[in-house]
């Protein structure tokens, strides 16, 4: 699945040194549902409910459960990425949220009860057979893009104000006046180098379900990975996993905050998110 996200300087392209977005699933083979039984049934209608909240208008999150106890019941959540097309993310939980759509993804494990897929151009949906909202997801699975895109001559600026910038959106994101679980902005520096006026953009997303410390928490491991290893001076990277998502860029020219919505988001997006549940 692919989807060119509604961002102006957020611009997904290819180049040297960048690593392959995509998609990304967890198929628990532990434990299994049999066709026709009753957790497949409740599994059929909470995933019917996820996709269609966002295809009507319910907005970036949705969570809930079908069905009145144990081994049967069915607990779930969809997001759709902030910086990604609606229309998009309406697709891809269409295309995902069903049984034959799991199955898919996951062959080496069909029919599992617990599954969590994420796809980085389009929607995150997670399932399974006991209570887990409200937790961010342990699991170390997550995936990363990272390029060099532009000609940064004072590195150690722009990794300075980076870090400020995510720390900030970070904290405001997890906020307890902030139920969307969404901070993006910019912040601008000065090149010590060359004296040009630079800046640098960011958007961190947790799902809505998580309390405060669980999305500080989620949203600090991918800060902490943003700033090491392949993403170390990038002027452009992403993590996401099953519970948060952040991304960074430094843009090819000196923002226009008359003309942009500050964090390149675009306005028609973010002003449609909506947190729901069942």
């Amino acid at each position: 699945m692919s989807c060119r996200r509604l961002l102006t300087l957020f611009a997904v392209a290819a180049s040297l040194g960048v690593m392959i977005a995509g998609e990304i699933s967890n198929c628990a083979s532990s434990g299994t549902y049999t066709d026709g039984s009753q957790y497949e049934k409740n599994l059929a209608e909470l995933l019917a409910k996820l996709s269609s909240a966002a295809a009507a208008g319910n907005g970036s999150f949705h969570s809930g459960s079908v069905g009145s106890a144990v081994p049967d019941q069915a607990w779930g959540l969809a997001m759709c990425y902030a910086d990604c097309n609606a229309t998009r993310c309406q697709d891809c939980l269409r295309e995902v949220a069903s049984i034959g759509g799991f199955t898919e993804l996951c062959p080496d494990a069909a029919h599992s009860r617990n599954v969590s897929f994420s796809d980085s151009d389009a929607c995150l949906l997670r399932y399974a057979d006991a209570p887990f909202l409200g937790s961010a997801d342990t699991d170390d699975r997550w995936q990363s893009s990272s390029g060099f895109d532009v000609d940064v001559a004072d590195m150690a600026s722009m990794n300075t104000t980076r870090w400020r910038l995510l720390s900030q959106l970070v904290e405001r994101a997890a906020g307890h006046d902030q139920p969307q679980r969404l901070a993006y902005g910019s912040l601008e520096y000065t090149d010590a180098r060359n004296g040009s006026q630079m800046a640098v953009y960011g958007l961190a997303q947790c799902t809505g379900d998580l309390e405060p410390s669980e999305c500080t928490s989620c949203l600090m491991y991918r800060l902490a990975l943003v700033s090491s290893g392949n993403h170390t001076g990038a002027t452009r990277a992403s993590i996401w996993g099953f519970s948060c998502y952040l991304r960074t860029e430094v843009p090819g020219e000196r923002p226009d905050h008359r003309h942009r919505q500050p964090g390149a988001v675009s306005a028609a997006c973010c002003d449609s998110i909506r947190v729901g549940t069942d």
